[in-house]
């Protein structure tokens, strides 16, 4: 088994990984681990340390925690965590340096954790679906966060209960698409001045608001369109 580089264990009504950690911690080239759609509450911490690891899919599942233990794997890429019970995105999270896509929509977060600025390479941030009603910095930081993520360029945060964004996001100059969908937004934030990339156009999914051209044929208040913020004139 030292010699694995991929396993998948999706729907096998795995409960545990109790009775593979001691053989998965001896595989040290293992690259990609897909124990999707089981139910599995707990992630022993010895299955962390694999240092060939760049991708883990724990989707449907019934994690009540994010797994810390993955936060130690340098060559982590790719963390799906959807539709699980997950409160909180943990400090340990900033120390996922390579990691460019997290995926960790359908939970129950509540918390972001402003070390989130330490994952440099994210391209990719899906926090959907959950119960969010702030980011980072608005926990009372004064220093930037969101906007360290300079790779970023998809942003998911519909269907929260953000009342706005932290103004930081505005140094995220790759982003191209940006969801806030279903948010109990009194006014969209100051997008068109703020959001505009440099270059090319930016993609916003959103709740029909002041501000905001909708694109293609005329709708009701309040329905879901996609919008085009073109740089102000």
């Amino acid at each position: 088994a030292t010699d694995l580089g991929s396993l998948t264990l999706s729907r096998n009504r795995l409960s545990t990984l109790e009775e593979l950690k001691v053989g998965l911690a001896k595989a040290k080239r293992l690259e990609t681990l897909d124990v999707s759609k089981n139910t599995i509450s707990l992630v022993p911490s010895s299955l962390a340390f694999l240092p060939a690891l760049t991708s883990v899919d724990l989707s449907v599942n019934h994690l009540t925690d994010f797994p810390i233990g993955f936060t130690f794997c340098p060559q982590l890429r790719s963390l799906i965590l959807r539709k699980n019970y997950i409160p909180t995105i943990p400090a340990e999270v900033g120390g996922l340096t390579e990691l460019t896509t997290l995926e960790i929509s359908h939970n129950l977060l509540r918390y972001v954790s402003a070390d989130i600025h330490g994952c440099t390479a994210l391209e990719t941030l899906n926090l959907a679906h959950n119960v969010l009603r702030a980011l980072p910095p608005s926990y009372g930081f004064a220093s930037e966060i969101l906007g360290r993520l300079t790779k970023l360029k998809r942003l998911d945060v519909s269907h929260n209960r953000l009342e706005t964004l932290p103004a930081d996001i505005t140094s995220c100059h790759h982003i191209r698409y940006l969801s806030i969908e279903g948010n109990p937004f009194d006014l969209a934030p100051p997008l068109r001045a703020a959001l505009v990339p440099p270059l090319g156009t930016l993609y916003i999914s959103a709740n029909r608001a002041q501000g905001m051209r909708a694109i293609g044929r005329k709708a009701p208040a309040n329905s879901l369109l996609s919008f085009a913020l073109e740089p102000p004139e």
